[in-house]
């Protein structure tokens, strides 16, 4: 079965202005059409004031006054000390009560089978329900209009992040990507999305880094990629490899991507180099002068690139990245990479194959 995760951690920030938490929900109900059947929140076991619960219960308000009827709470420690199972802030357990009792205790011990099994259980609780959010179905203000209400400078950036999964630490404080690693290797694809606001930028980010390598798992990639650029047009593709390496992965999810998308994507490509200590960024150019296959590399993506720290957790660099996907974005002409180009790229491989194969039977 087919999972959409929506990503948005920063919609619990305290100080939150109401324009924002309207414009993420808005995102959240429209990437989620027709309205998400589960909302999960995450908080901390033994931390939540009253002023943390006033906040939490405003946001959840803006999906839809039967919003507790889908909602679910996990709560969250540092360690797997043994605690009694109800051992939580009472503030959370008001909140846990409003959710009909809702609850997972998420531990460094739980596994992904039986949260999986958990969530599924409650979403087999309300029939498979999604909730309805009338104020949205309704509202003039819908999210296809916001860009030519608001100007296209400020409509959500939607870029597409490719690469080695092992370039990239994936933590509750990675600002781009978020905690979970995407599972392609399993036989249910979800389709992630962390919507983040990175300065006053909202971004839409689908984490697709190690799907070349699930190639060889799956047998239904090119129906994947197929849906997800029917339902978005991708402002860039950031390629994240390890700051001074290009190893045979890295290689190897290259060429993928220009297979799969053809060399077209280039235009809308951009290069993210990670790294682990601040001084191999500091030393970036001579290394790349030193490096014949990065510098090849690079040219490819037109000298575009970006570096920031393996946890993508500096808001400084974040900011630097989309100001340079904007200015990518303006260098195209404010085109987007879509499924029109991408049906192309298909029908030219096609072809290609089409002639090589008639060439190699008119030889014998």
């Amino acid at each position: 079965m087919n999972k959409t995760i929506i990503n948005v951690p920063h919609l619990l920030q305290p100080h939150l202005p109401d324009h924002q938490i309207t414009q993420t929900v808005r995102e959240c109900v429209y990437l989620s059409d027709p309205g998400p059947h589960l909302i999960i929140l995450v908080l901390k076991h033994d931390t939540c004031s009253r002023e943390d619960q006033e906040h939490v219960e405003k946001v959840l308000n803006y999906f839809s006054d039967r919003v507790y009827e889908h909602t679910m709470v996990f709560t969250t420690q540092e360690s797997d000390s043994i605690e009694p199972a109800n051992d939580v802030n009472d503030i959370i357990k008001e909140i846990i009560k409003k959710c009909f009792n809702r609850h997972y205790q998420l531990k460094k011990s739980s596994s992904s089978t039986d949260l999986r099994e958990r969530i599924e259980h409650f979403a087999q609780m309300n029939s498979r329900r999604y909730l309805v959010c009338d104020e949205f179905e309704s509202s003039e203000n819908s999210i296809e209009q916001q860009p030519r209400q608001r100007g296209h400078a400020e409509s959500p950036l939607t870029i597409a992040v490719f690469g080695n999964s092992a370039s990239i630490q994936f933590e509750p404080e990675n600002i781009l990507l978020g905690e979970d690693e995407p599972g392609f290797k399993t036989v249910e694809i979800s389709r992630i999305f962390v919507l983040s606001e990175i300065g006053e930028r909202q971004v839409s980010v689908i984490n697709m880094t190690g799907l070349h390598e699930a190639e060889l798992y799956l047998d239904c990639v090119d129906h994947l990629i197929n849906r997800l650029l029917n339902e978005n047009e991708i402002h860039a593709f950031i390629f994240v490899m390890r700051l001074g390496q290009l190893t045979d992965a890295d290689k190897m999810g290259l060429e993928w991507l220009q297979r799969v998308f053809s060399d077209k994507v280039l235009q809308f490509g951009m290069i993210l180099f990670t790294y682990e200590r601040q001084e191999e960024c500091d030393t970036i150019l001579d290394g790349l002068k030193k490096n014949p296959d990065l510098e090849q590399l690079l040219e490819k993506f037109g000298g575009r690139y970006q570096t920031c720290n393996k946890m993508m957790n500096n808001q400084s660099e974040m900011r630097d990245l989309m100001k340079k996907i904007e200015h990518l974005f303006s260098e195209n002409k404010q085109q987007c990479y879509t499924s029109d180009i991408y049906n192309t790229a298909m029908r030219q491989n096609i072809f290609q194959t089409n002639k090589d194969e008639s060439g190699k039977k008119s030889v014998y």
